[in-house]
């Protein structure tokens, strides 16, 4: 009588995949690309009359007619590498967006994407994609599958396949066959392709549960006639595992998963864009802009690979002006030495050297030098004395970067532009815009240096110097936060980077640009919304200064220069001494991320800020810091109007403020508080939800905004920006909220005595310690947690 399970192991080992076609592996690779993209997270905005919708985005990415690969969703349960698809997700994602959109938004960290593809497909390589290939053969080779599902003993169905291949019947068949390829049939495995041949016995021997290690102990057992030295560099011990060939992209021999494959499902959905509003409390401008879809991935869940545009600089070559009017290259220029300023004489406290890294330059009137796109320069048409204003070519780009400095208003510099330009028998000069010419980067210009000076602040407040070429030099300003208009902010956050210095130049020296970048924003964005941030400010400005006298507008200029000598790491010389560019990027991402909040902790310490709802509470308080609007009507006042409306009531308040720069865009801060003593009903469950309704009169009708409040039933505290709309549905503005629920008691002290809004009565140097202390150490902590060695 037959032995049926010799029948079976007979047909396994016959059992091959066609190479040409290859369709387990092309199933196999379609499951695992569209298990990437299925792991694509974050949602699209879509403006409406009051309010903005979001979408998923995957959706918008890649349609309503795509379609999962065969068996993708046991991807991650076979492979048991999650981590993987997920950082593959990002990787590729970025890859696709650089590949379609770098022309014209070249905002991928593209090194960084080629090194993690390269690092997480060899871990597919390793072993990983393996399992799944196996797996693949089980379920839909019919040839091997069918047997599989059939062969119930399979342990013992592995070790007759195991006895077959070490028989020397079948290893005569196969040098036999080796022996003479002319005259065997061509299309037989064995001489068609005899790494492919080997390979799908040791993966079927997998399939039939043998360790890596028991099919290695077949592939050593084989006479070297078999294993040449050639064949077993391809699929020999150990290397049979990264044999890739089976998941090479059809039509290609490239086997890696990378952007490639989502361009091929997402080409349409990656230059998706619709015209909304882009909430950003930052800038100075109101315009709608195009919001791609890439940009909302890339700028969220991929942010990891956002390169974001570096400092605002100049090249080598640029002339800077001396206090005798001479002079001099700013390359040349080191700390501790004197350049002019409209007030005089400045002393440099470092000198930024960021890299290139792709970025466009411009020149004016041809000029010969070249500057970056946020570099700001001062607008003759607007500035004066009290309140300089400035232009550049990405000003919403410069207002995001530097909330401070987008306070005081910033144009877009275009052909007609009128600038501050240096004098030599004092004073300034205004320089008509002719022309801008702008200079794509070469492959070989991203390590070019480029340079921007860091002065003492003069008696404003302000970072003032020029720069330009040998016939012209412009008045600019240093990309750094100005201290006139958040003093106290300036301080504190220059505070908490001086407590966090040890352990960024400790443990931070070996990092690479890029992956500091991400070690910051992470401790940075974790810690913007920690307690000591928002909740408990009125409790740490109460504990004494240490190590800080109290500054007062006469000392500013001088405690901040003082304070950011710790940026400069000193050199056996003075000329040697160099800007600390870890701790200059730590502060740059603290004053983007946390100088608004901070600002509110410091100047409103005595707010009471719950971090739960209060049964007792009564009362919502809106704090309106901030409105950016594109356009006002002429004449003294701006007014905002807030509506509460709750249970068929309302309830209006007015903002009023000056109008100091009529019909222009600009930024105005509220000092007011607004309470709505209106939430009587709270415990009916079935009441209305609140909603906030905001108007900003204009003379062809009013720009608007609701804000629903569900939230208020379990969240106390919030802030938000919501963008005001006009009937037509374009922006006139955003504006920047802090929304309070708390009870009637702590309302009436609030609006009884609160103290006196002027910097004398605040300490920011107490608060600054405590974030200072917090950040250094969650910093500390991501460094002990990537030097520990990894579990085994």
């Amino acid at each position: 009588m037959a032995d049926p399970q010799e029948k079976q192991v007979s047909d396994m080992v016959a059992a091959l995949p066609d190479r040409a076609s290859n369709p387990t592996g092309h199933d196999a690779r379609r499951a695992f690309v569209t298990y990437v993209e299925s792991l694509t997270t974050g949602d699209f905005p879509f403006p409406r009359a009051f309010s903005t919708d979001y979408k998923p985005l995957f959706p918008i990415l890649y349609g309503n007619q795509w379609q999962a690969g065969p068996h993708m969703p046991e991807v991650p349960a076979v492979t048991g590498e999650k981590d993987v698809w997920n950082g593959l997700c990002l990787a590729a994602t970025a890859h696709a967006i650089h590949s379609t959109q770098a022309n014209s938004w070249d905002r991928v960290n593209i090194d960084a994407v080629r090194t993690d593809l390269a690092s997480l497909n060899n871990t597919l390589r390793a072993g990983c994609a393996l399992k799944f290939y196996s797996y693949m053969l089980q379920q839909s080779f019919a040839p091997f599958a069918t047997i599989y599902a059939q062969a119930g003993d399979k342990p013992k169905v592995k070790q007759r396949y195991i006895e077959t291949l070490k028989s020397a019947a079948w290893q005569q068949d196969v040098l036999g066959k080796l022996a003479n390829p002319m005259g065997t049939n061509p299309n037989d495995p064995v001489v068609r392709d005899f790494a492919w041949y080997l390979f799908h016995h040791w993966v079927k021997l997998h399939a039939l549960g043998a360790t890596i290690a028991e099919v290695n102990a077949v592939i050593e057992s084989l006479p070297d006639s078999i294993m040449s030295k050639d064949i077993a560099s391809v699929v020999g011990k150990d290397a049979w595992v990264g044999y890739m060939i089976w998941l090479t992209r059809p039509g290609t021999g490239d086997w890696m998963i990378d952007g490639t494959d989502i361009v091929n499902d997402a080409a349409g959905g990656l230059r998706y864009y619709n015209r909304v509003w882009r909430p950003n409390v930052a800038t100075s401008f109101s315009d709608p802009s195009d919001t791609y879809a890439s940009q909302v991935f890339i700028t969220g869940s991929g942010s990891k690979y956002y390169r974001e545009a570096a400092g605002s600089c100049f090249v080598a070559g640029t002339k800077v002006v001396l206090p005798d009017g001479a002079l001099t290259n700013i390359e040349d220029v080191r700390p501790g030495d004197q350049v002019a300023g409209p007030g005089g004489q400045r002393r440099v406290i470092f000198v930024a050297q960021p890299y290139r890294a792709g970025r466009m330059l411009h020149d004016v009137n041809h000029g010969a030098f070249r500057f970056a796109s946020t570099h700001p320069f001062y607008d003759a048409s607007h500035a004066d004395e009290d309140t300089p204003s400035f232009v550049a070519i990405e000003p919403h780009r410069l207002g995001w970067l530097l909330p401070t400095l987008s306070d005081m208003g910033i144009g877009q510099m275009r052909p007609g532009s009128r600038l501050l330009a240096y004098r030599n028998d004092g004073g300034d000069r205004t320089v008509l815009i002719d022309t801008i010419t702008s200079h794509d980067a070469a492959s070989q210009d991203d390590e070019e240096v480029l340079y921007d000076l860091v002065l003492e602040p003069d008696d404003s407040g302000l970072f003032q110097y020029y720069a330009g070429d040998t016939s012209v030099q412009y008045l600019v300003a240093s990309e750094v936060p100005l201290a006139e208009r958040e003093p106290l902010t300036a301080i504190a956050l220059i505070r908490a980077v001086l407590i966090v210095m040890p352990v960024l130049r400790a443990k931070a020296g070996h990092l690479s640009r890029c992956a500091f970048e991400t070690l910051c924003r992470d401790v940075v964005s974790m810690s913007c919304s920690m307690p000591e941030l928002v909740h408990g400010a009125r409790e740490l400005l109460e504990v004494p200064p240490t190590g800080w006298e109290e500054v007062t507008p006469d000392t500013l200029p001088d405690a901040i220069g003082a304070a950011m000598n710790a940026f400069i790491l000193p050199g056996a010389h003075t000329s040697e001494a160099h800007y600390d560019w870890r701790l200059g990027r730590f502060f740059e991402l603290l004053m983007l991320h946390a100088a608004r909040p901070l600002s509110a902790a410091i100047e409103q310490d005595w707010r009471h800020l719950p971090i739960s709802v209060d049964a007792d509470a009564t009362v919502l308080a809106v704090t309106p810091h901030h409105l950016a609007v594109s356009a006002v009507p002429d004449g003294e006042c701006v007014l905002v109007e807030c509506t509460l409306l709750s249970e068929g009531r309302s309830d209006t308040h007015s903002l009023r403020g000056s109008n100091e720069r009529s019909g222009t865009k600009f930024a105005h801060h509220f000092p007011d508080i607004l309470y709505f003593d209106v939430l009587k009903t709270r415990s009916d469950a079935s009441r209305q939800v609140p909603v906030l309704a905001l108007a900003l009169p204009l003379p062809d009708g009013s720009a608007t905004a609701r804000v629903p409040l569900p939230y208020l039933e379990d969240q106390a505290h919030r802030h938000m920006s919501v963008p005001l709309l006009t009937l037509q549905g374009n922006t006139a503005g955003m504006i920047s909220l802090d929304i309070r629920v708390i009870t009637k008691a702590h309302a009436d002290e609030e609006q009884a005595g609160p103290p006196d809004s002027g910097a004398g009565g605040r300490d920011p140097v107490s608060l600054a310690n405590a974030i200072g202390t917090v950040w250094g150490e969650r910093m500390a902590a991501r460094f002990a947690l990537e030097e520990s060695p990894a579990p085994r």
